[in-house]
């Protein structure tokens, strides 16, 4: 069964119509469509290729945190304070909780991102945001 948003790009790549993945062909495969069943032979093959890659597992500085929370509250407030819907927060999740960077013992069980240090469970919310590696992008 073929992912209703996916549009096939290669052999190995799709491009999500939802805009995940910041709307770029991407070999990774969100759990989004997986755990729905959406997933055909090609998706599975993506998600290994996903599965194996190397962690950098470098968590950022407390001044990195900072600058890059400053810069998605700067966006959501240029963006007028918008907010994802619940399909798109539960999109970005499955991502999220997909990525090798995410730990979901952080910030009180809700999750962080080692990459950008943020809360996913603020982050996600917050439609202007994006993921740092461009697993999800701004959505509209």
């Amino acid at each position: 069964m073929n992912c209703q948003y996916a549009t096939s790009v290669s052999e190995y790549t799709n491009s999500c119509g939802l805009g995940l993945y910041g709307g770029q062909p991407s070999v990774g495969v969100c759990d989004y469509c997986v755990k729905r069943g959406d997933n055909n032979e090609e998706f599975a093959t993506a998600y290994k290729l996903q599965e194996n890659k190397p962690t950098n597992d470098v968590p950022p500085s407390a001044l990195e945190m900072g600058k890059n929370l400053a810069g998605s509250v700067k966006d959501w407030v240029a963006g007028g304070f918008s907010t994802a819907t619940e399909k798109q927060l539960e999109a970005r999740q499955a991502i999220c909780e997909s990525c090798e960077f995410w730990t979901a013992s952080a910030f009180a069980g809700t999750g962080a991102c080692r990459k950008c240090g943020c809360s996913t469970m603020l982050k996600l919310k917050l439609a202007t945001a994006k993921c740092p590696i461009d697993k999800w992008g701004p959505v509209t």
